[in-house]
């Protein structure tokens, strides 16, 4: 079983919990970690979700007020 790192998600509406599978997509999951950590999703809106059967999918988008020139 691949091991997973779980993110939590906290909103004007409540928290949400994320896991996400870095075996499976290591690129993908380092960025969005590294991304956490630089607090690009801070006052982030989501603007979408797609509730499947067993999953959902968010769209979301960074904040725009963000200084994006030391990263």
């Amino acid at each position: 079983r691949e091991e997973t790192k779980v993110i939590t998600f906290y909103t004007s509406k409540g928290e949400f919990k994320v896991q996400l599978f870095g075996k499976s997509n290591p690129l993908t999951v380092s960025n969005f970690i590294g991304n956490v950590e630089k607090n690009l999703y801070s006052n982030s809106k989501f603007y979408k979700i797609i509730n499947f059967p067993k999953s959902k999918l968010i769209y979301g988008g960074i904040d725009y007020n963000y200084d994006y020139r030391n990263i």
